[in-house]
């Protein structure tokens, strides 16, 4: 029975050349920029933000469609006109909000990307 333990722990703790003459491979993590919290709470606001504006820019678009297939109706009232035209502006202000948050959202530090879409 010692010999067994005598032989397991000189097996265990006898170096292993092979192994100790590898270089350790680098950390992938090791100089990756750490973003600091408020500029991560600005940004997971503002992707939010944006993904709502979005998906309500999607939904008054379908909006929109709808009332400029019913205003081609020869019945329609004149006031769906007026409708289909300010959902329109309201998709167009969606859209354009969305594509606003986005843009000026902070960067992760760790992409080689420009800071906004004009730089």
């Amino acid at each position: 029975m010692l010999t067994r333990f005598a032989l397991a722990a000189a097996l265990v703790l006898a170096p292993l050349p092979a192994l100790a003459a590898e270089p350790a491979p680098p950390d992938p993590l090791a100089d990756q920029k750490v973003l600091d919290p408020e500029t991560f709470a600005i940004r997971h606001q503002q992707l939010t933000l944006h993904q709502g504006f979005g998906l309500a820019a999607l939904t008054s678009m379908a909006v929109t469609a709808g009332l400029g297939l019913y205003t081609q109706q020869p019945t329609a009232p004149g006031w769906a006109t007026d409708l289909h035209l300010a959902s329109a502006g309201l998709t167009t202000g969606f859209y354009l909000t969305a594509v606003a948050l986005e843009l000026t959202a902070p960067r992760l530090p760790e992409t080689d990307e420009p800071e906004n879409f004009w730089s």
